[in-house]
């Protein structure tokens, strides 16, 4: 009787461990020839296992580095790395969509992170966190039962989190659009026909037009429709380049010089390719066409635009009580509140329609910061509260905005050593308690994402 409970336990043990998603992951990439370019198909949930099989077949396309980080409840960091041989020259190109997570984002956001590739589609699911399981293995007073306790975040080579907020593709392609964008862009220079080349995250990508518009018009038009204002785009023909404008490569591409994202009202604004790039990544919209640039911003309008920056909503309820469940802002205010970017202003009050200062968007700017990028979080570890009060550069602000404040301006270094401020202004130019406008909001916001990784292009 023991040889055969042994030998089914030999056999249901070996089952399960040949379709568990690591070994899946493994099966696919093991022994696959890579010689061209890369298109890879990150789809589904992924469990703990699959991180360390996504960090391994990643380090086949980045070579060394550290590409994958843990933190634990207590804010220690771990990371894993990879030493090895490139497997190809090529850059890759990820597709992803809402369904992508997990391990697939920690491939994604490796691939960005590293400069190996680029990602294209919609925004992954945002799962960034990992659970450790409880059993009798490891805890012998359970006694058959377990318990799974979420206990690490993720954290990319980029130093930004996938947690709730997920991957932005580089280019945010439609679903029904992404495999030809991707067929597209895995192009080669060519010498007989006009070609259109794409610097995207430091990678070269080629586009043969005359192929490209009679097979897939509809996927060119979406590459070029998700493309920001400081795309770097090169047309070639018979044997020479030359820089092109994003609006002159629509128009030699045969489209209109303006997408039906542009804003009509924003060419004036200083911040209008910011605004731009925020609507090409799918996290700021317009009114008709319109983004109102110089329009002031209620605190429920702030908590949409952060919303719609990590694409992170709630139907919870409770927060706050002038915050009625039905209203168009609910999920978006209920959503900050509950990650901590905002909080109400006493009596359980929320105040929605107040309008937000310059002081109190950065405050809750530099908690969306902290909350996504690590080498944040390690900042302010290291620069208590009572440091910052004294310096005569915050004796304008609010005590409680100078937290915000200086983790904007003085948390970030180029490769220079010189701080990145990612705030629209200095802050020598900033009046706390004047009100935030749109176009000022938007900008920091694109600043912000951009420096953290959260936003690569």
């Amino acid at each position: 009787m023991s040889t055969l409970r042994e030998d089914a336990k030999y056999i249901y043990t070996r089952a399960i461990e040949a379709v568990l998603p690591d070994e899946a992951v493994r099966r696919a990439l093991d022994g696959a020839d890579f010689s061209g370019r890369v298109i890879l198909v990150a789809a589904g949930k992924a469990a703990w296992r699959m991180a360390s099989a996504a960090v391994s077949a990643l380090g086949a396309f980045s070579g060394e580095g550290d590409l994958t980080y843990f933190v634990n409840q207590d804010g220690e960091s771990t990371a894993q790395s990879y030493s090895g041989k490139d497997l190809t020259d090529k850059p890759a190109i990820v597709l992803m969509d809402s369904g992508s997570a997990s391990a697939s984002e920690i491939f994604a956001g490796g691939v960005l992170g590293t400069g190996s590739g680029i990602v294209i589609g919609t925004r992954s699911y945002g799962k960034g966190v990992a659970q450790v399981l409880y059993d009798e293995s490891n805890c012998p007073y359970l006694h058959g039962d377990a318990v799974k306790v979420t206990a690490y975040r993720f954290y990319c080579a980029g130093g930004n989190t996938t947690d709730r907020i997920g991957v932005v593709p580089t280019l945010y392609i439609p679903q029904d659009q992404a495999v030809a964008a991707a067929r597209l862009l895995s192009g080669e220079k060519t010498k007989d026909s006009a070609y259109l080349r794409l610097v995207l995250n430091g990678c070269d990508f080629y586009i043969d037009i005359p192929a490209g518009k009679e097979s897939s018009s509809a996927a060119l038009e979406a590459i070029l429709a998700a493309l920001t204002p400081d795309a770097v785009l090169y047309w070639g023909e018979n044997g020479g380049e030359r820089k092109l404008t994003l609006a002159q490569a629509r128009e030699k591409c045969g489209f209109a010089a303006s997408s039906a994202l542009d804003f009509s009202d924003v060419a004036d604004s200083e911040y209008a390719q910011e605004i731009d790039s925020l609507a090409a990544s799918r996290i700021v919209f317009g009114d008709g066409g319109k983004f109102h640039p110089d329009a002031t911003m209620t605190r429920a309008e702030v908590c949409a635009l952060l919303a719609q920056a990590l694409d992170f909503y709630s139907t919870a309820d409770g927060y706050f009580t002038d915050v009625a469940k039905g209203s168009w802002y609910a999920p978006s205010v209920n959503a900050m509140a509950a990650i901590g970017l905002v909080s109400g202003v006493g009596g359980g009050k929320f105040d929605p329609n107040a309008t937000m200062t310059q002081e109190e968007f950065i405050t809750v700017l530099g908690r969306l910061v902290e909350f996504v990028n690590l080498d944040a979080r390690e900042f302010l570890d290291k620069n208590p509260l009572a440091i910052l009060q004294p310096l005569p550069k915050y004796k304008s602000f609010s005590h409680w905005a100078i937290r915000s404040a200086e983790l904007l301006t003085n948390s970030v270094f180029d490769e220079n050593g010189d701080a990145v401020n990612m705030y629209c202004m200095s802050l020598e130019d900033i009046e706390p308690q004047v009100p935030i406008l749109r176009e000022q909001a938007a900008a920091a916001l694109y600043n912000a994402l951009r420096t953290t990784g959260v936003l690569k292009y």
